[in-house]
């Protein structure tokens, strides 16, 4: 958990000194990969979707998205979908971003906001009628559609 708050501290201060510096974009570290030795994802599905939950957050942050606003409030109830259905940017051909480092950065982390999103709403389907669950995907699910319209318009 150490290296985890370590490693958004590092790339929150790359990111300030790169705002500090005046250029017109700010460079954004890349979005970390998960690897075979990373904390394994916790036992409960509640305690899996808020860790998922929370690196989508962290990515938010990352990219300099702003907190999700209460216009995108997730929905509870039978109406809430349980199944994503917004494909991460690199797996739509009708996203079209420049070649740049801070646009590739961007879609990094937009590609994982949507893995994330679509992680937790495959658990929340499988939970089936958990109202906090389904609210979790649909949130989710805007933040992979605005985290997409940052790549896809990055130039």
């Amino acid at each position: 958990m150490k290296g985890v708050v370590g490693i958004v501290a590092g790339a929150l201060c790359a990111l300030v000194i790169a705002c500090a510096g005046g250029s017109k974009s700010a460079a954004v570290a890349p979005a970390p990969a998960a690897t075979a030795g990373s904390s394994p994802m916790p036992d409960s599905p509640h305690a899996q979707i808020d860790a998922l939950a929370k690196q989508i957050a962290d990515a938010r942050t990352q990219m300099g998205l702003p907190a999700e606003s209460a216009a995108l409030a997730p929905c509870v109830g039978a109406a809430c979908p349980r199944v994503m259905s917004v494909p991460p940017p690199t797996q739509d051909p009708a996203c079209q971003h420049s070649a740049s480092e801070t646009c590739a950065s961007s879609c990094r982390f937009a590609d994982s906001i949507c893995a994330n999103a679509g992680k937790i709403c495959d658990i929340a389907k499988q939970l089936g009628n958990d109202d906090w669950a389904n609210g979790k995907c649909t949130s989710g699910e805007n933040s992979c559609k605005e985290a997409k319209q940052r790549c896809c318009g990055c130039q």
